[in-house]
């Protein structure tokens, strides 16, 4: 009969195990719903976590009726409230055929940038501003803003 203790004691090990399995490439993930965007307001991302082998992505979410073949933003780094590098870029929405990126789900599409490619190869910084930096004064059609940071094969 002592071998059945260890027994009864499986479901409880499993049931542990899973809840403490989660996704451990993800080191940061922070979601930001935009609506309809402002020129003046800013999307923040705060206490971010950075580390060796990592790389940050910027995911957007957009309409298909958005006006745009791509999306230009000014993104503002700073180290414990000290500005550290300011940066504008475009994020490309639609192929040279006029068909939109991303992945699709129902009346949106997602698209994923590479934010490491826009930043210099060493800066430290632990909070992100965010502003659209088109040409529209209200930018329409942006569903929301994601920033992940994500652990890479050691090089």
């Amino acid at each position: 009969m002592s071998y059945l203790k260890p027994i009864a004691l499986l479901p409880c090990i499993f049931l542990l195990s899973s809840l403490s399995c989660g996704n451990d490439a993800i080191i940061y993930n922070e979601i930001r719903e935009t609506g309809a965007w402002s020129e003046e307001e800013k999307i923040s991302f705060s206490d971010i976590s950075q580390q060796e082998n990592s790389e940050m992505i910027l995911r957007v979410s957009y309409a298909e009726d958005y006006g745009f073949e791509n999306l230009y933003l000014k993104a503002s780094f700073y180290y414990h409230s000290q500005l550290q590098q300011t940066k504008i870029f475009s994020i490309q929405l639609m192929d040279i055929n006029g068909m939109w990126l991303g992945r699709q789900s129902g009346k949106f599409r997602t698209v994923d940038h590479v934010l490491d490619h826009e930043i210099d190869e060493n800066l430290k910084f632990t909070d992100l501003e965010i502003i659209q930096y088109s040409r529209e004064s209200m930018l329409k059609g942006v569903k929301q803003i994601q920033l992940l940071v994500l652990r890479t094969p050691k090089k």
